[in-house]
């Protein structure tokens, strides 16, 4: 675990070196988090089509390096963000980690359950919870996905124009 802490940290380091104003690269010092939508939608779907691959084959090299690829994309956004003084990659983790204690009482709390089912009415009734008393959001869920599919199509244009 701490060697996995290490090249984290050395990987968010060379990503903060590689947007740089002073030092860093111009194509990485351009990049918002509008431009990184479709890299983000470009390597969620190499990642499925690696676990495809590890399931057909069982070769896991590629979706080890696909799974980089798209954590090097999320860091990114967080990089983003965080010279923003949105949040940093703590605030991320943080949220994370709080979230996955809140909706798994069964494992953190002590909780239980008399069945998978009961479960499942649990976390959806966490899940519930944790939306009340929040403004709903401007955009709503389904523009997003219409907006993934065009980006889909997008990207889909774009590694047909790339192959050999």
């Amino acid at each position: 675990m701490e060697k996995s802490m290490e090249g984290l940290r050395k990987l968010t380091e060379l990503l903060a070196a590689l947007r740089d104003k002073e030092t860093g690269c111009p194509w990485f010092q351009s990049l918002k988090l509008e431009t990184l939508k479709l890299p983000c939608v470009e390597e969620t779907a190499e990642v499925v089509r690696a676990i495809n691959e590890l399931e057909a084959s069982g070769d896991s090299a590629n979706l080890c390096e696909e799974l980089g690829d798209l954590l090097t994309t999320t860091l990114l956004m967080i990089e983003l963000c965080a010279e923003e003084n949105l949040f940093t990659l703590e605030d991320v983790v943080t949220s994370a980690n709080e979230k996955m204690i809140r909706r798994h009482p069964h494992v953190f709390a002590g909780e239980k359950f008399d069945s998978y089912e009961a479960l499942v009415e649990r976390y959806k009734e966490i899940k519930r919870r944790e939306k009340e008393g929040r403004n709903p959001s401007s955009v709503p869920l389904f523009n997003a996905f219409e907006e993934v599919k065009k980006l889909l199509d997008n990207a889909k244009e774009r590694k047909l124009r790339d192959l050999p």
